[in-house]
């Protein structure tokens, strides 16, 4: 980051009644910005120079990944990759398609976790969805926001607007599964759902709901 990253640094700011206008200085690294400076001797500017054109920024960079996958693997081995022991050219190979992965360096990456399969909160629609989807079968178009106001007509104090987004996105995954049986109707592959009768989801096999 010292001798190859360079970077803006703001050199004034000035306000005029709304408007802020900033002004930086041209990009330049730490290293440039050191020996430009005037309080910079020459024999300090010399040594600078002399150690930079010593450093080769893609050794460093395969050197600190290794060194922060060895770092990381200290701490969680049974989740994080330890260091591979790639040579260089193994190395540069892969920097082409290293951006697909997302985040490369390993002490930034996210935790592996298992897929959750339970519920953090109790299921609001529990013990009116079957109600809910014969309405849907006699009403295939109705929206969510009309199907909540049935619900409350009938369940008075119980269902508020708050709610309304849980029934549009049960809505969506129900005609989800509506449009593939259309798509692969009398097919062997045809999808069902949950409970095993097509068309008709159960609600709370899916702990995001």
């Amino acid at each position: 980051m010292n001798f190859f990253q360079p970077s803006f640094k703001l050199i004034d700011k000035i306000r005029d009644g709304a408007t802020t206008v900033k002004r930086y200085s041209p990009p330049a690294t730490p290293c440039d910005r050191l020996i430009g400076h005037d309080a910079t001797g020459n024999e300090l500017k010399a040594e600078l120079n002399e150690y930079r054109s010593g450093l080769d920024p893609v050794l460093l960079l395969h050197s600190i990944r290794e060194a922060q996958s060895a770092l990381v693997a200290t701490r969680t081995p049974k989740v994080r990759e330890t260091p591979s022991g790639e040579s260089l050219e193994t190395f540069l190979a892969k920097l082409p398609s290293l951006w697909r992965q997302g985040e490369a360096r390993p002490t930034h990456m996210v935790k592996v976790r298992a897929p959750r399969h339970w519920r953090t909160r109790k299921d609001p629609f529990e013990g009116v969805w079957a109600d809910v989807l014969a309405w849907l079968h006699a009403e295939p178009d109705a929206t969510g926001k009309a199907l909540m106001g049935r619900l409350r007509i009938e369940h008075p104090n119980r269902f508020s607007e708050a709610q309304l987004r849980t029934m549009q996105r049960r809505l969506k995954e129900w005609r989800g599964i509506m449009a593939k049986e259309l798509v692969y109707a009398g097919t062997a592959a045809a999808p069902t759902a949950p409970n095993g009768s097509p068309g008709m989801p159960l609600v709370g096999t899916d702990p995001r709901c």
